[in-house]
């Protein structure tokens, strides 16, 4: 375990991860399993899901794992509902999910734009929803929001 790892010790914590079966989910999971929280891993990739539980399994940590549409209105909801039922509560929220559909102004669709802001905006947006109560009850809880630089790049 890394020096800084031990300063920030997140043991007895719970957190749930979206995005969380590949790239930078898949090491945030890791990072944070490392550092001693047990993870719900969210995501629509049931090899990548089995990846993610054993990789968090391996350092010793509980996990799991989530499969479900973050673009549904259900999908976030029933993420953060079974994440709770399984530890009871959730101590990090990290939004990782997010999908890039369009690619310049003139040629996006309705649904692709539909479908982009319902993983990248309402989907945390709801999970956040879900979550901070219980959060707030506890006067303790943090909520992660990863976004790209499409957030200041203009879209052609």
């Amino acid at each position: 375990m890394a020096e800084w790892i031990k300063r920030f010790s997140l043991a007895g914590k719970a957190a749930l991860v979206t995005g969380a079966t590949k790239g930078i989910g898949l090491e945030i999971c890791k990072v944070l399993a490392d550092a001693g929280a047990d993870i719900a891993a969210v995501g629509r990739d049931q090899a990548g899901l089995a990846e993610v539980q054993k990789a968090v399994e391996a350092q010793g940590r509980k996990c799991v794992t989530i499969a479900g549409d973050l673009a549904t209105t259900e999908g976030p909801v029933r993420a953060a509902q079974q994440a709770l039922k399984s530890f009871g509560t959730i101590d990090i929220l990290v939004n990782n999910a997010g999908i890039a559909l369009i690619d310049t102004l003139l040629e996006a669709s309705i649904e692709d734009w539909d479908q982009t802001m319902a993983v990248n905006l309402r989907a945390p947006f709801l999970l956040a929803r879900e979550l901070a109560p219980k959060m707030i009850a506890q006067r303790s809880g943090k909520i992660i929001n990863i976004s790209s630089q499409a957030g200041i790049v203009a879209i052609d």
